[in-house]
């Protein structure tokens, strides 16, 4: 299809969204064509993507096009034909020899080729704006990226600037944002640390972790946390039994000997009062031997001491502490009753823990789990083995997983950041500070003259291509249009993965999910480039999917009905499938990059709905 064909359908599709009607402002130059004459000298005028009745200072010729300089004037556009060679006797208009001349710039290759891009375009000029986009655009590529932020800059009305040019330049080139994350990590690997960036390493980071680690992750801290305060003593040996079978315990300990490694390791990273009650239960664990007696009963009498809540539990502890003492209960104590025992001061200790797996030793063993953990929640012949736990919040729900890790992911980027830093400044107390930490708010809070050149460059990138999307995203009246370009890693791949939803505002203030559409770009291993259109109407969905792959719709067959079930579990129902190929599409190639209009590209994914 190529990159651009992608952008072809995006700037097709996006154009009643993100067109907005041209002002005209006295001393631009523009190029027209007479539609039909009026009374009083007065025609209809086609200009750009639009028709005006505009006010001619001499009588013109229809369907001939001119160039015209828009003059002051009250209420009807006043428009002045530019003298130039006149051609086969036909009423003069400027050449672009003659243009140039006025703007007083050399009629070389570059010059003339830009003149032409903006005829082309229809796009309004000054000898300024011109002058400003001929320097802006010396280093790139006639018909590269650069133009295009050019013509978004105009379709837009975006501020004419070069940090907006450098934005949308940085969203149209072919450098994926993933690489330029990486760069941007390599280079602060070579840099002193500081606070600051360490603090963005540790972002980067979270960014690069695949979507094995961060679903296996999350798996094995709720089940963990299930195995130590869950108050059944049966769920919590399941819940044993799921971790070894993950890898995260050996296969051939005891949950006795499990129990005390864990409570030791969780001791040495909590806060001193909870980290103290830690450490006494792993002395209450290791302790419950037969030649231990002594300290088992001082630790016991330790636990009563710092746990003072009331109730059956401080009672049930202090039956077992005058049995113990009485030689009426014999050690060791069986590993379930043991388990019944300390189970609510693990749970008055882990209550604040969000992310029990994260304070665990970080090791390669647990790494690995982490990825099978995250594999089996997308084996759906192993989700017997976690619905065995019984329990709510472990996370078996693929599409959650996912839909929890892209907003993430937006967050972690700061695609709000300019909405967090208002709401901040009005209100120190605003949730919002808390995302003030996002990867484009320390980057432009840790930019110093210091930097080195690579490294100055590397976050400049970086910053250019979130702030290039964010323009992309917009409001029209009523209408509203989000686009995001995310790094998401999956299957052991991390690639880029750009998408768009558009549609009516909501009283909330949200796009409404009853009647709204989704543009996904995918570049798949197989199927190659891919570009997935959602419809969705009182959310009834009319999807079409673009492909150059041969006979793709008899492979897709047999899955359609377990998309309409998926769907159908949402609430949502597949009226129509429909496959296209590019050229079915219409898509004419083109040099520039891969987004043009609010046209993303939405790669490296091959997702089950």
């Amino acid at each position: 299809m190529g990159q651009m064909g992608i952008a072809s359908l995006f700037m097709k599709n996006d154009h009643n969204i993100t067109n907005k009607t041209a002002q005209f402002r006295p001393g631009q130059i523009v190029s027209g064509k007479i539609i039909k004459h009026y009374p009083n000298q007065t025609a209809e005028v086609q200009i750009g993507g639009q028709k005006v009745i505009a006010q001619l200072e001499t009588p013109l010729a229809a369907n001939e096009r001119y160039w015209f300089q828009v003059q002051n004037g009250e209420g009807t556009v006043h428009l002045k034909v530019l003298e130039g060679q006149g051609l086969n006797g036909k009423m003069p208009t400027a050449t672009p020899e003659s243009l140039l001349q006025q703007f007083q710039l050399p009629a070389t290759k570059n010059h003339l080729a830009l003149l032409q891009f903006f005829t082309k375009e229809q796009l309004p000029l000054t000898a300024e704006t011109f002058k400003q986009v001929a320097e802006w655009l010396k280093n790139s590529e006639p018909s590269g990226s650069g133009l295009q932020a050019i013509k978004e800059m105009f379709t837009r009305q975006l501020p004419f600037t070069k940090q907006v040019f450098s934005s949308l330049q940085s969203v149209f080139e072919q450098e994926s944002l993933s690489s330029l994350l990486q760069n941007l990590q390599k280079e602060l690997s070579q840099t002193p640390a500081t606070r600051g960036n360490a603090q963005l390493t540790t972002s980067l980071q979270q960014l690069t972790e695949s979507f094995q680690e961060k679903a296996g992750k999350e798996l094995i801290s709720q089940v963990l946390k299930q195995w130590l305060t869950a108050p059944d003593p049966t769920r919590a040996t399941a819940a044993f039994k799921q971790l070894q079978a993950l890898g995260v315990l050996p296969e051939n300990s005891n949950e006795q000997n499990s129990l005390k490694t864990v409570i030791r390791t969780i001791s040495e990273q909590l806060p001193a009062g909870k980290a103290e009650i830690t450490s006494v239960l792993s002395d209450i664990v290791r302790s419950n031997q037969p030649s231990d007696r002594h300290h088992f009963i001082m630790n016991l009498t330790k636990l009563q001491a710092l746990m003072q809540e009331q109730g059956p539990q401080q009672e049930a502890r202090q039956n077992l502490l005058n049995g113990v003492r009485s030689n009426a209960i014999q050690l060791p104590i069986e590993a379930g009753a043991l388990h019944k025992m300390i189970q609510p001061a693990l749970q008055h200790v882990l209550t604040d823990v969000q992310d029990l797996g994260s304070i665990l030793n970080q090791n390669q063993q647990l790494n690995n789990s982490m990825i099978r953990a995250g594999q089996l929640l997308f084996d759906r012949e192993q989700i017997s083995l976690m619905n065995n736990l019984q329990e709510p919040s472990v996370p078996a729900e693929e599409p959650a997983l996912i839909r929890d890790q892209m907003k993430s992911i937006v967050k972690l980027l700061g695609f709000s950041h300019e909405h967090d830093a208002l709401q901040v400044i009005k209100n120190p107390d605003h949730e919002g500070v808390k995302n003030l930490d996002s990867i484009k708010s320390l980057l432009l809070s840790n930019l110093r003259e210091d930097f080195s050149p690579a490294l100055k460059d590397a976050a400049d990138k970086v910053i250019h291509r979130i702030t290039g999307l964010q323009l992309l995203s917009q409001e029209v009246g009523p209408i509203q249009q989000y686009v995001y370009q995310i790094p998401f890693s999956f299957l052991g791949k991390t690639n880029d993965v750009t998408m768009q939803w558009s549609g009516r505002k909501t009283t909330e203030g949200k796009i409404d999910p009853d009647h709204c559409r989704i543009l996904f770009y995918l570049n798949l291993d197989s199927l190659k480039e891919t570009v997935v259109d959602l419809h969705v109407q009182a959310r009834v969905i009319n999807m079409t999917i673009i492909n150059d792959t041969p006979d793709l719709k008899s492979v897709v067959q047999p899955f359609i009905p377990m998309l309409k079930e998926r769907l159908l579990g949402h609430d949502y129902k597949l009226s129509a499938l429909e496959f296209k190929t590019s050229i079915d599409n219409k898509q004419q190639p083109v040099q520039t990059s891969f987004l043009s209009k609010n046209q993303p590209k939405f790669s490296g994914l091959d997702i089950r709905i």
